[in-house]
């Protein structure tokens, strides 16, 4: 259920068969993220892509075989992050912030000129996330993490027959938080344990409290 920018990943695995009992009831692939951490350079990173529908003239997006016009399309992505020491060999942190928006548009396609304009389907993304590490001794490391990935969707549904006055925007806030403790008891024996929290609030938010029209019926 949580995002995150693309920087902040140290690695991946994908599980498709065989769980563990640790996930639980499950039905479909197991995604297991580990985010990355400081260590005692500071160092840090930053990042663009950008793409508009008349980017620098020729580069942009070609026209319509049919209409000849090139419809509205923006994408932009960018980030920061960077990590480093709070205490030298002890104690560590990382962060990152990454923006995302896909600038798109949707038209009705109605037969009534009243109706039949372009429309902003932005979907807008925000990526946060900050982590701490700390290593008391050799036999104990820990972190902390909180992330925070909120998003937004215009005019979703609208297109068609569908109005702007039957659409909605989705917005969606996500929250998550983990704690967690890797223990070396000895040459043969490690043990972690991991807790965390998560909050999701998503939201279907109708563009008009009124007539919705859908043609050809209302």
């Amino acid at each position: 259920n949580q995002g995150y920018s693309m920087e902040n990943i140290e690695e991946f695995k994908v599980e498709t068969n065989r769980y563990d009992a640790e996930y639980g009831r499950v039905n479909g692939a197991v995604i297991n993220a580990v985010t990355k951490s400081g260590t005692n350079k500071v160092r840090g990173t930053g990042f663009g892509f950008f793409r508009q529908d008349h980017f620098l003239g020729p580069f942009g997006d070609a026209p319509s075989f049919y209409t000849g016009a090139i419809a509205p399309f923006d994408q932009k992505q960018t980030g920061v992050n960077s990590g480093g020491p709070i205490v030298r060999n002890k104690a560590f942190y990382f962060a990152s912030y990454e923006y995302q928006k896909l600038g798109a548009t949707a038209r009705p396609n109605t037969g009534f000129a009243q109706f039949d304009v372009d429309l902003p389907a932005n979907t807008t993304s925000h990526f946060t996330t900050a982590r701490v590490d700390f290593q008391p001794n050799n036999a104990h490391r820990l972190f902390g993490r909180m992330s925070i990935y909120d998003w937004k969707q215009l005019n979703v549904g609208v297109g068609g027959t569908t109005t702007v006055s039957g659409g909605c925007s989705r917005p969606s806030s996500n929250h998550d938080f983990s704690l967690g403790d890797t223990w070396v008891i000895s040459s043969r024996a490690v043990n972690e344990i991991r807790m965390g929290f998560s909050a999701i609030n998503n939201k279907l938010d109708s563009n008009c409290y009124c007539v919705q029209y859908s043609f050809p019926s209302v």
